[in-house]
């Protein structure tokens, strides 16, 4: 008889984020303990690159320290989703996605939480959410960055 399997991590959207599982575990915790966001800087060449990288796609140096990243941000391009969405976001739906440009030169794709479709706007400032999502295996807290407009 064949072994019942569970499908669980096999279609976890989520990233492992705990020191056993990645090598960039402090990104989440910054997250979920200090409610920021960091990214990896090089240290051989002064490249800051997003996501955070444990290789340095610019010089190949796996020698980085991690850096603050702003928690404001300006919405670059964004658009709107009404179905097809991950699971702890579907009962937002319709949800807004952006490109958010931060003042340090960098962008990043997310979520924007509390805004929907026709109040969004090119150039509106967003600020940095952390929002909790399915724990993992091991019943521990998992966060995701996401954004929101300012003074929301």
């Amino acid at each position: 008889m064949a072994e019942q399997m569970e499908y669980y991590t096999a279609m976890d959207l989520v990233a492992q984020q705990y020191e056993d599982t990645t090598q960039l575990h402090y990104f989440y915790t910054a997250l979920r303990e200090e409610n920021k966001l960091v990214t990896t800087k090089c240290k051989a060449c002064g490249h800051i690159p997003w996501p955070p990288r444990t290789l340095c796609p610019e010089c190949l140096s796996t020698d980085y320290e991690w850096v603050d990243m702003p928690k404001v941000a300006t919405i670059a391009s964004w658009t709107a989703a009404y179905a097809g969405m991950p699971p702890e976001l579907a009962a937002r739906a319709p949800m807004v996605y952006a490109l958010v440009d931060f003042e340090n030169g960098l962008r990043m794709p997310t979520a924007i939480l509390e805004c929907a479709p026709d109040e969004a706007k090119t150039g509106m400032e967003v600020e940095l959410v952390v929002y909790d999502v399915q724990p993992d295996l091991q019943g521990r807290r998992r966060v995701a960055p996401y954004f929101k407009p300012v003074g929301r």
